[in-house]
């Protein structure tokens, strides 16, 4: 095909779409004409030259934009069967589950300590969630947000790790394990400050104060020192990541948890 002719195809392409797409080259292949274009995010396809002016765009994209959205957020991008034998691949059924603690509102109602939570943007499609899972699940292990960084309510990859199930029962805070004193203590009848800490199940009691201040200092020094010795066990067993490890090892218990 001459260039003028093809300079001219593609000024057309660009009339109609602006810089929507990167416009390559013009192919003549017997009677037809294609476009060879360059999508930013699902790089070089091949399009009908006259399909593209009559509406026609990226097929990857628009296979996105007819997906239905999970919990209005999530997209299912994977090109193979999410199902087998009637039952969802781990991956998908873990993906599905964090979605649902991010931007089910039933669930957020039920689980108040997901409020405010939500998925990156890399995450929002399975496959790139798959790939991270693949290289990172351990089986019996939980998703965890926070550990890494304390507080942390997005899941991304830079946030996220695969931990011992006891290791976050350990660090999980609920309104409801306060009550109306700070994390570790309660008050008796006789107006004593008591502090304790669970350690595998069992209760043990710290000592008991004149006020909430010293005890739950108690209860902080004992429950970071557990953490320590939990986090060190689970590393030498080599069954938490060194970025985990470094975080539990610096973790710190405050007033207002």
């Amino acid at each position: 095909m001459r260039r003028i002719l093809k300079d001219e195809y593609l000024k057309n392409c660009h009339d109609k779409f602006g810089n929507k797409y990167e416009y390559l080259d013009i192919i003549k292949h017997g009677k037809y004409i294609f476009v060879k274009l360059k999508c930013d995010k699902h790089g070089i396809f091949n399009l009908g030259y006259y399909n593209l002016l009559n509406g026609s765009s990226c097929p990857k994209c628009q296979k996105e934009k007819n997906k239905k959205y999970i919990y209005g957020f999530g997209i299912n991008d994977y090109s193979e069967e999410v199902k087998i034998n009637g039952k969802h691949i781990k991956s998908y059924h873990l993906w599905i589950a964090m979605l649902q603690r991010c931007y089910d509102k039933k669930q957020k109602k039920q689980s108040v300590i997901y409020e405010g939570c939500s998925v990156c943007e890399e995450w929002r499609y399975f496959s790139n969630f798959k790939k991270w899972f693949d290289e990172n699940y351990i089986e019996g292990f939980s998703l965890d947000k926070d550990i890494i960084n304390k507080g942390n309510k997005i899941y991304s990859p830079d946030n996220c790790a695969y931990v011992p199930k006891y290791i976050n029962s350990i660090l999980l805070l609920r309104k409801r394990d306060r009550g109306k004193y700070p994390l570790g203590i309660h008050k008796n009848k006789k107006g004593v400050y008591i502090s304790s800490i669970s350690k595998k199940g069992k209760i043990i009691m710290l000592g008991c104060y004149t006020n909430e201040y010293d005890a739950f200092n108690s209860y902080k020094i004992n429950k970071e020192k557990y953490i320590k010795d939990v986090a060190t066990e689970y590393y030498n067993k080599k069954l938490i990541n060194k970025k985990v490890y470094g975080a539990l090892m610096n973790w710190e218990i405050n007033i207002n948890d």
